[in-house]
């Protein structure tokens, strides 16, 4: 299972598919309850823009790299989340 302390969604403000994929997420973590993720304001960052902007929303495990990039269910979540 992947270190919940690092993993973030990256996303933005005012962006819609940003607010249904933390939706799905707090799904799949009612099967994870004392788990969180964070999350990353891709407008922080010129390079997070570059590198975000086009593909947001995105998970990121920040300690690894690996990412779950939308679109994805809480089902998917879940299971990249215990990868």
């Amino acid at each position: 299972m992947q270190n919940f302390d690092k993993i973030a969604l990256y996303g933005t403000e005012g962006c819609h598919l940003c607010d249904v994929a933390a939706a799905e997420i707090r799904q799949a973590l009612c099967a994870f309850p004392d788990q969180q993720i964070g999350y990353v304001d891709i407008v922080d960052s010129d390079e997070l823009i570059k590198n975000y902007a086009e593909r947001i929303p995105v998970l990121v495990n920040e300690l690894t790299g690996n990412e779950l990039e939308w679109p994805f269910t809480a089902e998917d979540v879940k299971s990249w989340l215990m990868f």
